[in-house]
């Protein structure tokens, strides 16, 4: 009896290995059909569109895209291309931070003093209120006539602090909330300060070399990035490039 139930045991799994293989191509087609049709409803084809990948655990289980890469030469978007990213940024630059302080680098609760000596009220700003946006230090995005050109020179770190380090605050340290990216700007001089690099560069031996992430990487108005989409918004319902933002 013993040796029957083992060598039904033995028959039995490469059937339930097949059907569960058969199953698993299935739920991949059904959930490529899904996604497919979602995406062909959120965007035409001449239009800019997105490029969306959905993964479960360490396994990319979906990946598409849909739109244009570039309007102007209807160039369709695939999902190889490289986008802007924008304010993830912010994602990043919190991580290279993060990984200082396991390093033992700094501590959430540091001031800003501690970093950056003559910043005004440095001592009463901490790394984590720089990092969830309480500092209160205004954003430099909001100072009046910054986006009518000011916002697309090329600056180091420190040109970028004196644009806003004298202009008063919005509310005391930890009072409020107000998203500020001023305090992402304090946050790459101290990755500078800590390592002696451009934050760029710390971010790109940090984060993307570690991680293996090869498609990201920093980007300037004088660096050519290949596969890279070009960006759009709408000025009077119109499409228009977008602005390339510091």
């Amino acid at each position: 009896m013993r040796r029957m139930h083992m060598l039904f045991a033995v028959v039995l799994l490469p059937f339930t290995l097949l059907a569960c293989s058969e199953q698993q191509t299935q739920q991949s087609e059904n959930l490529q059909q899904y996604a497919d049709k979602l995406m062909e409803q959120a965007y035409l084809d001449l239009i800019p569109g997105a490029i969306i990948a959905v993964s479960k655990g360490d396994e990319i289980i979906y990946r598409g895209a849909r739109g244009q890469a570039n309007a102007e030469l209807e160039v369709p978007l695939n999902p190889g291309h490289v986008m802007r990213i924008g304010s993830v940024t912010k994602q990043f630059a919190a991580a290279a931070i993060l990984k200082l302080v396991d390093d033992g680098k700094l501590n959430l609760d540091d001031p800003l003093s501690k970093f950056l000596p003559d910043y005004p009220n440095g001592k009463n700003i901490t790394i984590l209120q720089l990092l969830n946006h309480t500092s209160g230090i205004k954003s430099y995005t909001s100072i009046e006539g910054v986006m009518d050109g000011p916002i697309r020179l090329d600056a180091t770190t420190e040109e970028m602090i004196a644009s806003f380090k004298d202009i008063p605050v919005d509310f005391k340290p930890g009072e409020s909330w107000a998203y500020n990216n001023s305090g992402y700007v304090l946050l790459g001089a101290i990755i500078e300060k800590i390592t002696g690099k451009a934050w760029y560069a710390h971010m790109q031996k940090a984060i993307f070399n570690e991680y293996d992430l090869k498609k990201t990487e920093f980007g300037g108005n004088d660096l050519l990035i290949r596969g890279l989409t070009n960006g759009y918004t709408l000025i009077d319902g119109n499409l228009a490039p977008a602005p390339f933002l510091v």
